[in-house]
């Protein structure tokens, strides 16, 4: 299964923006394997699928899917721009 790892707020990792990934030494085991992927946060994705588009005629057609992911921490950024803590 194709693993594409995301650093998060706690990893050993710069703090700003766009985070660099993982060192390879942390992974000893999976650095070498092809389905190990260490990405940037945030990090986009882009997989292509066959899909056929008519039984029949075996018409064949690609899609590009487009995935972006991050930890999280920019909208929780955001969240609290837009709706700060009024307890004060």
């Amino acid at each position: 299964i194709p693993l594409d790892y995301i650093p998060g707020p706690h990893d050993p990792t710069n703090a700003n923006w766009p985070q660099r990934p993982l060192h390879s030494s942390l992974f000893p085991q999976t650095s070498s394997s092809n389905q190990f992927h260490r990405t940037t946060n945030p990090y986009q994705a882009i997989i292509t699928t066959n899909t056929i588009k008519n039984h029949n005629q075996h018409q064949q057609q690609q899609q590009e899917l487009v995935f972006v992911g991050s930890d999280g921490s920019n909208i929780r950024d955001l969240k609290q721009q837009l709706h700060p803590d009024t307890t004060d």
